[in-house]
């Protein structure tokens, strides 16, 4: 086929819908217009099975705008008595037998999570964008708002807004641009990567020392095992995932023990959530930590951990390890504790 360019003079400047489609596709984002602080799309009100499409909302699919009219439209909810339950997708989609854009409910499989969305880019076939996920539960004879869970997001200049993990493209290619909840992220092929508005870092200092005596807390309540540090004197610290997934843990502090030649100490921080290895072995507890035999060491450590769960909350205790221990605080001892978690990019 020879080379051709549209709209041209050779065609009486006709062009048509796919054509059309393939020249203003690279110009405009997919995704509605407004705001994710906008009122939710898809609502439900357990009056029925069914769900409502608020009106007066815009948006646009391969370079073709959609409106929901003057007023809200309802979209019927099949029957599920399956036995188990069910997920709907209402989507928006370009049908390119018709050419039109239209907002719709397709039916899920029972346990087996949402349809998938059909993404056809030639001159045949349908182009969808979720909107929203509906739980129709076995048996169910209304629709709640609790059963429907948005996943649009909306269009802008530079890429896309979102209000959250769930209402992100599902399917972004390399350079897409991204703002959520006040940072800008930009897709490097792999993660959501932040280029702006990277989240605090979190800290927490030990306010109390740890010694040998009292032999209760807040003093050492142990030997040869991993103790938590008790709260009252140092706070455990607890951060959201970025959603790169990645994040650097450094702490410090003051450790000594000096009980004998073989005495030793080791201060270091167990984790619970977002796919953080928890520890309870050495093997997992002492690349983190710092540790001292028969003397005295005022260090920090720093390391990086990747793929953690984007979004998911994370809990660090500090902890410790000891062999004999003296009960004079000069001896035996941890002091000066500092705990801090930064989001990295």
């Amino acid at each position: 086929m020879a080379q051709s360019s549209w709209p041209s003079p050779d065609s009486s400047r006709t062009v048509t819908d796919l054509q059309y489609e393939r020249l203003v596709t690279p110009q405009y984002m997919d995704g509605l217009s407004g705001s994710p602080t906008d009122a939710a799309l898809v609502t439900a009100d357990g009056s029925g099975m069914h769900v409502f499409v608020a009106a007066s909302r815009y948006g646009q699919v391969r370079g073709r705008g959609w409106t929901s009219g003057t007023s809200a439209l309802t979209l019927t909810i099949s029957s599920n008595t399956s036995g188990a339950t069910r997920t709907d997708l209402v989507v928006l989609g370009l049908s390119r037998s018709t050419w039109d854009v239209t907002v719709y409910v397709k039916t899920g499989t029972p346990g087996s999570g949402a349809p998938s969305l059909q993404t056809d880019t030639g001159d045949t076939g349908t182009y969808e964008i979720p909107l929203a996920e509906v739980t129709v539960i076995n048996g169910a004879s209304a629709i709640s708002s609790s059963q429907v869970k948005t996943r649009h997001w909306y269009a802008r200049p530079d890429g896309v807004a979102s209000a959250g993990a769930d209402t992100r493209p599902p399917s972004p290619w390399p350079g897409m641009r991204l703002w959520e909840n006040g940072s800008s992220y930009v897709w490097n092929g792999s993660i959501w990567e932040v280029t702006s508005g990277l989240p605090s870092p979190v800290t927490s200092t030990q306010s109390v020392d740890v010694t040998g005596a009292p032999q209760t807390p807040p003093g050492f309540e142990g030997t040869a095992t991993w103790i938590d540090v008790n709260s009252a004197c140092w706070t455990p610290v607890t951060f959201t995932v970025p959603q790169s997934g990645r994040v650097a843990i450094t702490i410090g502090g003051w450790i000594e023990n000096r009980q004998d030649t073989s005495s030793t100490i080791w201060l270091s921080y167990r984790g619970s959530g977002g796919g953080f290895t928890a520890g309870t072995s050495s093997s997992v507890m002492n690349p983190r930590g710092l540790s001292v035999r028969n003397g005295r060491l005022v260090a920090s450590k720093r390391r990086l951990f990747t793929g953690l769960t984007p979004g998911a909350t994370v809990t660090l205790i500090p902890v410790y390890f000891t062999g004999a221990y003296s009960g004079d605080s000069n001896v035996s001892a941890i002091r000066d504790g500092n705990l801090i978690v930064e989001p990295m990019p």
